[in-house]
């Protein structure tokens, strides 16, 4: 049985817990994080958003909690880890990750991009690569990377705009206060529509490789704790009807259920917490005027993105 260390118990470290501690082909032996190991059991077993009580490392003895120093990475190897899932968020460069894979790591999988040129890989979308350290990408690349393949198998792409209409997030303030970033961060995230940067048209070359259309994309946080909506407008190479461009959306997601979506029933954001897909079109939302195309995809920017995460952790 493979076995997996996770370093940074966050929000997505979290969720990717949950999902391996739920699976009899994973063993997790070690979580480690900067908080003590009493605090980190009560967070993964008492969740506000997902309150998912059935698995936790108390109900599975073959799991350490290991607190560990700030700035420094444990040594997984020596607890028997195969792969690491990097979920601190700050050590996003290959070389941070050498002497863990010259120490017996197998792969490290980042659950960002990396500030390097660290390979990013979305199964089912990205060409196929094997490198001993890996990123997942982000949930709102992930998104727009999706839609953006699944029209690709049928339509001409000559460009998109989108907007990641997401969730707040733990570097926002609860109430306005200092921010050492986006000063827009430092207004209170659950009583402000707050504009914000966002990689995910950035990032498209390092998903899709070459087949990409230019992309520009802007951020909108909202005052939810879970739930993003990825409002992408497409300019086509021909007019295209609202019917065939969501049949080529459902033929994609025939192709990738695991990852990819689509319903036309009337969703609101609560209808997709905890889902494991990184986008799930919202066809009835699908809007067409001439070679424009507007399509709309909802994700879990949690769950969602942590099983993109754990799919990179190899068979064997």
């Amino acid at each position: 049985m493979l076995k997996v260390a996770i370093n940074g118990a966050g929000r997505i470290g979290r969720a990717c817990a949950r999902l391996l501690l739920q699976r009899d082909d994973r063993q997790l032996v070690a979580i480690a994080d900067t908080m003590p190991p009493d605090q980190l059991r009560y967070l993964l077993e008492h969740d506000s958003i997902h309150r998912n009580r059935t698995a936790t490392p108390s109900q599975n003895c073959k799991t350490k909690i290991v607190q560990s120093k700030e700035g420094a990475i444990y040594d997984f190897a020596a607890l028997g880890a195969d792969v690491l899932l990097e979920c601190s968020g700050r050590f996003l460069s290959a070389s941070d990750h050498h002497h863990l894979i010259e120490g017996g790591l197998r792969r490290v999988i980042l659950s960002a991009v990396a500030e390097d040129e660290t390979p990013v890989l979305l199964k089912g979308v990205s060409p196929e690569i094997s490198a001993p350290v890996l990123s997942a990408g982000s949930c709102t690349s992930n998104a727009l990377a999706l839609i953006t393949h699944a029209l690709a198998q049928s339509f001409k792409l000559e460009g998109v705009m989108a907007t990641s209409i997401h969730s707040y997030t733990a570097d926002q303030r609860l109430l306005d206060g200092r921010h050492a970033g986006q000063w827009r961060y430092s207004r209170a995230a659950g009583g402000n529509i707050i504009p914000s940067k966002t990689m995910a048209a950035a990032n498209l070359p390092r998903i899709l490789g070459s087949a990409h259309p230019r992309a520009a994309a802007i951020g909108l946080r909202v005052p939810l704790a879970d739930v993003c909506l990825m409002q992408a407008v497409f300019r086509l190479g021909r007019v295209a009807s609202k019917e065939a461009v969501n049949a080529a959306l459902e033929r994609f997601s025939q192709r990738l259920p695991d990852s990819f979506g689509f319903s036309c029933e009337p969703l609101v954001s609560t209808d997709v917490i905890g889902t494991p897909q990184s986008a799930i079109v919202d066809g009835d939302l699908t809007t067409c005027c001439g070679d424009l195309v507007q399509v709309c995809a909802w994700h879990d920017n949690e769950t969602g993105y942590a099983a993109r995460v754990v799919e990179l952790i190899p068979s064997r």
